[in-house]
Protein backbone atom coordinates (compact mmCIF):
# COMPACT_ATOMS: atom_id res chain seq x y z
CA UNK A 1 0.00 0.00 0.00
CA UNK A 2 1.38 3.41 -0.94
CA UNK A 3 1.35 6.30 1.51
CA UNK A 4 -1.84 8.31 1.13
CA UNK A 5 -2.52 11.87 2.21
CA UNK A 6 -5.50 12.16 4.53
CA UNK A 7 -7.55 15.14 5.61
CA UNK A 8 -8.83 16.03 9.05
CA UNK A 9 -12.30 14.94 7.89
CA UNK A 10 -10.84 11.55 6.85
CA UNK A 11 -9.30 11.18 10.31
CA UNK A 12 -12.55 12.08 12.06
CA UNK A 13 -14.53 9.61 9.95
CA UNK A 14 -11.95 6.90 10.70
CA UNK A 15 -12.30 7.66 14.41
CA UNK A 16 -16.08 7.27 14.18
CA UNK A 17 -15.75 3.97 12.28
CA UNK A 18 -13.26 2.69 14.86
CA UNK A 19 -15.52 3.68 17.76
CA UNK A 20 -18.46 1.90 16.10
CA UNK A 21 -16.37 -1.23 15.57
CA UNK A 22 -15.28 -1.18 19.21
CA UNK A 23 -18.89 -0.90 20.38
CA UNK A 24 -19.96 -3.81 18.15
CA UNK A 25 -17.05 -6.00 19.28
CA UNK A 26 -17.65 -5.25 22.95
CA UNK A 27 -21.35 -6.07 22.58
CA UNK A 28 -20.69 -9.25 20.60
CA UNK A 29 -17.82 -10.73 22.63
CA UNK A 30 -18.37 -9.21 26.09
CA UNK A 31 -14.64 -8.65 26.61
CA UNK A 32 -12.53 -5.51 26.84
CA UNK A 33 -11.40 -4.17 23.49
CA UNK A 34 -7.79 -3.13 23.17
CA UNK A 35 -7.40 -0.51 20.51
CA UNK A 36 -4.70 1.97 19.77
CA UNK A 37 -4.26 4.63 17.16
CA UNK A 38 -1.19 6.55 16.19
CA UNK A 39 -1.51 10.23 15.41
CA UNK A 40 1.47 10.98 13.25
CA UNK A 41 2.76 14.42 12.28
CA UNK A 42 2.32 15.26 8.62
CA UNK A 43 -0.11 14.18 5.93
CA UNK A 44 1.15 10.59 5.46
CA UNK A 45 -0.09 8.13 8.08
CA UNK A 46 1.26 4.82 6.76
CA UNK A 47 5.00 4.66 6.38
CA UNK A 48 7.65 1.96 6.08
CA UNK A 49 8.71 2.65 9.68
CA UNK A 50 5.22 1.97 11.03
CA UNK A 51 4.87 -1.23 9.01
CA UNK A 52 8.36 -2.27 10.18
CA UNK A 53 7.37 -1.87 13.82
CA UNK A 54 4.24 -3.97 13.50
CA UNK A 55 6.05 -6.68 11.52
CA UNK A 56 8.81 -6.85 14.11
CA UNK A 57 6.23 -7.38 16.83
CA UNK A 58 4.86 -10.38 14.99
CA UNK A 59 8.27 -11.83 14.06
CA UNK A 60 9.61 -11.71 17.61
CA UNK A 61 6.79 -13.73 19.18
CA UNK A 62 9.01 -16.75 19.84
CA UNK A 63 11.98 -14.81 21.23
CA UNK A 64 12.57 -14.19 24.92
CA UNK A 65 10.87 -10.90 25.90
CA UNK A 66 14.13 -8.99 26.41
CA UNK A 67 15.45 -10.11 22.99
CA UNK A 68 12.23 -9.00 21.31
CA UNK A 69 12.50 -5.60 22.98
CA UNK A 70 16.13 -5.27 21.88
CA UNK A 71 15.06 -5.77 18.26
CA UNK A 72 12.37 -3.11 18.58
CA UNK A 73 14.75 -0.40 19.77
CA UNK A 74 16.34 0.42 16.39
CA UNK A 75 13.07 0.95 14.49
CA UNK A 76 11.76 2.90 17.48
CA UNK A 77 14.73 5.23 17.32
CA UNK A 78 14.27 5.54 13.55
CA UNK A 79 10.60 6.47 14.04
CA UNK A 80 11.54 8.99 16.73
CA UNK A 81 14.11 10.52 14.39
CA UNK A 82 11.51 10.88 11.63
CA UNK A 83 9.11 12.52 14.09
CA UNK A 84 11.76 14.94 15.37
CA UNK A 85 12.75 15.85 11.82
CA UNK A 86 9.12 16.40 10.82
CA UNK A 87 8.44 18.58 13.86
CA UNK A 88 11.62 20.65 13.79
CA UNK A 89 13.09 18.86 16.80
CA UNK A 90 9.97 19.13 18.97
CA UNK A 91 8.93 15.90 20.70
CA UNK A 92 5.23 16.00 19.86
CA UNK A 93 4.65 12.35 20.72
CA UNK A 94 5.86 12.33 24.36
CA UNK A 95 6.54 8.59 24.57
CA UNK A 96 3.78 7.45 22.22
CA UNK A 97 6.22 5.90 19.73
CA UNK A 98 7.76 3.84 22.52
CA UNK A 99 4.38 2.86 23.98
CA UNK A 100 2.74 1.93 20.68
CA UNK A 101 5.79 -0.06 19.59
CA UNK A 102 5.86 -1.92 22.88
CA UNK A 103 2.14 -2.72 22.86
CA UNK A 104 2.31 -3.75 19.19
CA UNK A 105 5.10 -6.18 19.95
CA UNK A 106 3.27 -7.50 23.01
CA UNK A 107 0.13 -8.13 20.97
CA UNK A 108 2.20 -9.89 18.31
CA UNK A 109 3.59 -12.25 20.94
CA UNK A 110 0.15 -13.30 22.19
CA UNK A 111 -2.44 -15.62 20.73
CA UNK A 112 -5.63 -14.02 19.40
CA UNK A 113 -7.46 -15.20 22.53
CA UNK A 114 -4.79 -13.80 24.89
CA UNK A 115 -4.90 -10.43 23.11
CA UNK A 116 -8.38 -9.90 24.57
CA UNK A 117 -6.97 -9.80 28.10
CA UNK A 118 -5.48 -6.41 29.02
CA UNK A 119 -3.63 -8.00 31.95
CA UNK A 120 -1.93 -10.45 29.57
CA UNK A 121 -0.87 -7.61 27.28
CA UNK A 122 0.51 -5.60 30.19
CA UNK A 123 2.29 -8.66 31.55
CA UNK A 124 4.12 -9.13 28.25
CA UNK A 125 5.00 -5.41 28.18
CA UNK A 126 6.42 -5.75 31.70
CA UNK A 127 8.45 -8.83 30.77
CA UNK A 128 9.87 -7.12 27.69
CA UNK A 129 11.00 -4.07 29.64
CA UNK A 130 12.05 -5.79 32.88
CA UNK A 131 15.03 -3.95 34.35
CA UNK A 132 14.89 -1.22 31.72
CA UNK A 133 14.95 1.75 34.08
CA UNK A 134 17.70 0.23 36.18
CA UNK A 135 19.86 -0.31 33.09
CA UNK A 136 19.00 3.10 31.66
CA UNK A 137 19.83 5.14 34.72
CA UNK A 138 22.63 3.16 36.36
CA UNK A 139 25.65 5.41 36.53
CA UNK A 140 23.70 8.54 35.69
CA UNK A 141 25.30 11.60 37.22
CA UNK A 142 24.30 15.27 37.16
CA UNK A 143 27.05 15.85 34.60
CA UNK A 144 25.67 13.21 32.23
CA UNK A 145 21.96 13.92 32.80
CA UNK A 146 21.48 16.62 30.14
CA UNK A 147 22.98 14.42 27.41
CA UNK A 148 21.16 11.30 28.57
CA UNK A 149 17.68 12.74 28.95
CA UNK A 150 16.46 12.06 25.39
CA UNK A 151 18.31 8.81 24.97
CA UNK A 152 18.44 7.41 28.49
CA UNK A 153 18.07 3.86 27.26
CA UNK A 154 21.35 4.06 25.36
CA UNK A 155 23.10 6.35 27.83
CA UNK A 156 26.67 5.35 28.50
CA UNK A 157 29.55 7.53 29.56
Amino acid sequence: MSPKEVSVLDMMEARDRRAGLQRRMTAAFHVPVISFTMNIAGPVKRTPLIRRGFALGLRTAELPPEAAFAQLRAPGRDAEGVMLEATGGVNTHKGAIFSVGLVSAALGRLSPEERKDPAAVLSVCAAMTKGLTERAFTGLTPEKAPTCWLSAISCTS
